[in-house]
């Protein structure tokens, strides 16, 4: 088995609005590659999503792509993942 521990992923984090099929409108977070866009990031083959709480990022919220009627970049940030 191998120690993934001192594995670095450098990504970069965008600051998104997610309108959701219920009309709730959900802001936060999302992780991409470095090399990566918004719509390369949505069109992954996973279901979900996950959207940290800009204000609390503690609160993480999992978001079923089926379900996202709209979603849009606010603001792109450069984020170190060194250990």
């Amino acid at each position: 088995m191998s120690d993934r521990s001192h594995r670095v992923v450098p990504k970069h984090q965008i600051l998104v609005e997610v309108m959701l099929a219920s009309q709730k409108l959900q802001k936060g977070t999302l992780y991409l590659d470095l090399d990566e866009r918004l719509l390369d990031f949505m069109n992954r083959p996973e279901a979900f999503i996950v959207v940290v709480d800009k204000a609390k990022p503690s609160l993480t919220t999992i978001v079923n792509k089926a379900h996202v009627v709209m979603i849009r970049e606010l603001e792109r940030l450069e984020v170190d993942f060194s250990l």
